[in-house]
């Protein structure tokens, strides 16, 4: 499995469907009022750990969310940043270190999240 996938799945598994979009083939977020997942890998880089050789990607994550109140729109976004790091962080392949507020087509505000991804290369 890639990083990507690897990442995509942690979140399928862990957020409510009723409230999260989690696409697994890279679409784009619809119209619907659910929040949205989307992660695209940005490079790949091969490492080797003793004599194991594994793939270290770069997965940039973006989480959207659909609220569009001012007054509803940090706490929203806060909670969804939060309920995402919490599914990503016991994961021991998957690291970040910022996420930076974002905007999907001057429409949704969201995150973007560098994740370092590390595979096992077989």
């Amino acid at each position: 499995m890639n990083g990507r996938d690897h990442v995509l799945a942690v979140l399928a598994a862990g957020l409510d469907p009723a409230r999260w979009l989690v696409p697994t083939t890279g679409q784009r977020p619809d119209s619907n009022s659910r929040n949205v997942a989307l992660a695209y890998t940005d490079h790949v880089d091969r490492a080797m750990r003793g004599s194991i050789r594994h793939l270290v990607e770069t997965v940039d994550l973006v989480v959207v969310v659909r609220e569009t109140r001012a007054d509803k729109l940090d706490p929203a976004l806060d909670a969804a940043l939060l309920e995402v790091l919490e599914l990503l962080e016991p994961d021991d392949a998957i690291a970040w270190t910022t996420a930076t507020r974002t905007a999907i087509d001057d429409t949704f505000e969201g995150w973007t999240i560098p994740l370092t991804v590390v595979c096992k290369l077989t």
